[in-house]
């Protein structure tokens, strides 16, 4: 599972600093092959897990490793009874 989450982290998470350090370094290098993308992907999966784990203690906090935190906006009771409302007319 984590490794999944890196890879949505590679495509929706491009400030956090591990995957910034590994995109710029993916760059100035030759041309990656498969095996080498997959040892990124631990690479970076191995620095989230460190983060994660200091950010659950205390010790830091998600802004400063580049991770936005949000949560997604979900419609409110009375949004989603107008909608049904609507949708039964």
């Amino acid at each position: 599972m984590l490794l999944e989450a890196v890879w949505r982290m590679l495509q929706f998470q491009d400030q956090y600093k591990a995957v910034v350090y590994w995109k710029n370094r993916i760059a100035d290098g030759p041309a990656i092959t498969k095996a080498r993308k997959k040892k990124i992907a631990v690479a970076i999966a191995r620095q989230f897990l460190v983060d994660w784990w200091r950010i659950q203690t205390g010790r830091m906090t998600p802004g400063k490793v580049g991770l936005k935190m949000a949560l997604p906006q979900s419609p409110s009771l009375s949004a989603w009874r107008t909608a049904q409302r609507k949708a039964g007319s």
